[in-house]
């Protein structure tokens, strides 16, 4: 090019030729159909007459690049508002640019009836579903450092609305896409809130609880068991299909509980949405939220004493054996010590106890074997005081004056629980831990003498062990109740 400007003198935009004897020197280049470019390119000239051979620049803009927007898609929450705006790569600086004032007052969506957007790209989501939106607009003429031509686009994506997770219930407080702090044992009421658009129909919702399928679950309904006032059956209550499958749910989280000083847990729940449209199924969609869940912490449970079989007004028509002695030494004792979660220290630990087996035998006595029944022992909670660390039992049975002998074997579990305190909030015990024992028994009646001595008697606890599983029964075993037998 360079050459053919030496040779046909061919004169510049001023008038001026390059000298014929020219062999090195500078240039600017200018783009003459895009006027406000400027000067796009200096160089040098180095003209080799003998060989032909030049070096000259080539013209280049330092403008803005591959336009596009923020998000794509953009996620709008149902009835709420998201942000979207254009941005463009710089590459004299290497870094992204934010455009978006060149293209205010062009916004526009695929589908109002989703989504509707205002002149600076603020998206509202009115229903949920997928559409587009779309801005246009001209770049470059309004940055003079760039000098570069003034270029047009129209950058699109994709825009979705979703659900939001409302917690408290359908008026509650929007906790979509952010992290709340809870208890165990503490009510969690999650409301999905959306509307459909026009022409659709609800295929199914459903809720993704973490727990519900643990064994034991760690995320139940509630807990069949009033404070004082105990029921003839209780335990745990699982979440239904149908409960994960409405519009609303009520739950509690049974875990963490943690033998150490740290007990928390990240929950993710996730409200899902099938759809359709004239009979065409769309994309679900989707919102979510998380929990950190915490529980008490360094849970300890110890058996400081097990006491021996005693006899109570021996040698009488009401004599009767017994486990230790509850006027001195119970048959045994519980001592625990844990921490509350330090969101929640006001709630209160208290036990529940189980018996699995009670079963004993006489000798001159018809019939000669029972098995005594068995469920909760007594009332929920075992301890009708709040803060009970320390629990005792003794079981006792009577003893007959016609018989010899009396064989016993009795095998139970005590569980140790807590309960958050929430003002104006529900909420249950939880279990952080449970201890089985046992002990046997075999006496026998010295006729001519009326008076009863130990023939054999072994008692063992267990080592406690920290965990979620629940206390449940069927019946509930009151004191003195004999469930038939002699």
């Amino acid at each position: 090019m360079t050459s053919c400007l030496i040779r046909e003198g061919v004169p510049d935009n001023n008038g001026n030729p390059l000298p014929a004897d020219l062999t090195t020197g500078s240039y600017e280049i200018r783009d003459l159909t895009n006027k406000g470019i400027g000067t796009l390119f200096e160089g040098k000239v180095i003209f080799d007459k003998t060989y032909g051979h030049v070096v000259y620049g080539c013209a280049a803009c330092c403008g803005w690049a591959n336009p596009g927007l923020w998000y794509n898609p953009i996620g709008v929450p149902f009835q709420g508002i998201a942000d979207d705006g254009v941005l463009a790569w710089y590459p004299c600086e290497s870094e992204y640019d934010d455009i978006s004032a060149n293209f205010y007052s062009n916004w526009s969506s695929g589908s109002t009836s989703i989504v509707t957007v205002d002149t600076y790209g603020t998206h509202t989501g009115v229903a949920v579903g997928s559409t587009t939106s779309q801005t246009h607009g001209y770049y470059q003429s309004n940055n003079s450092k760039n000098k570069c031509p003034n270029l047009y686009c129209t950058p699109s994506g994709g825009a979705n609305t979703n659900p939001k997770i409302l917690l408290g219930g359908s008026g509650g407080t929007d906790i979509t896409n952010t992290t709340q702090n809870v208890v165990v044992g503490q009510q969690i009421i999650l409301y999905g809130s959306y509307s459909l658009p026009s022409g659709a129909t609800l295929t199914s919702q459903s809720w993704t609880i973490p727990g519900t399928s643990a064994n034991p679950p760690t995320a139940i309904a509630g807990f069949a068991a009033n404070f004082a006032n105990t029921t003839s059956t209780g335990g745990p209550v699982f979440l239904t299909s149908q409960q994960l499958g409405a519009q609303s749910i009520s739950y509690y989280w049974v875990a963490p509980i943690s033998a150490g000083t740290t007990a928390s847990s990240t929950n993710t729940v996730q409200f899902t949405l099938n759809y359709a449209v004239n009979g065409v199924a769309q994309p679900p969609v989707n919102a979510s939220a998380t929990f950190m869940v915490s529980g008490p912490t360094s849970i300890k449970v110890s058996v400081p004493s097990v006491g021996s079989i005693q006899f109570l007004d021996n040698g009488t028509t009401s004599a009767a054996i017994e486990f230790g002695d509850n006027s001195n030494t119970p048959g045994i004792t519980f001592k625990a010590s844990a921490s509350p979660p330090p969101t929640n220290n006001s709630g209160q630990f208290n036990w529940a106890q189980i018996i699995s087996n009670d079963s004993y035998g006489y000798t001159g006595t018809t019939p000669t074997s029972c098995n005594g029944p068995t469920g909760l022992d007594n009332s929920f909670p075992f301890a009708l005081t709040s803060n009970a660390f320390t629990i005792v039992d003794g079981p006792g049975r009577p003893l007959l004056s016609a018989d010899t002998e009396f064989t016993w074997a009795w095998n139970a579990t005590m569980y140790f629980m807590w309960q958050p305190s929430i003002v104006g909030n529900s909420t249950i015990f939880v279990p952080l831990g449970s201890i089985s024992w046992q002990f046997q028994a075999d006496v026998t009646q010295n006729m001519p003498t009326q008076t009863w001595a130990v023939k054999s008697s072994t008692a063992s606890p267990g080592t406690f062990q920290v965990g979620t599983t629940y206390p449940a029964w069927n019946s509930v075993v009151m004191n003195g109740n004999l469930g038939g037998c002699p």
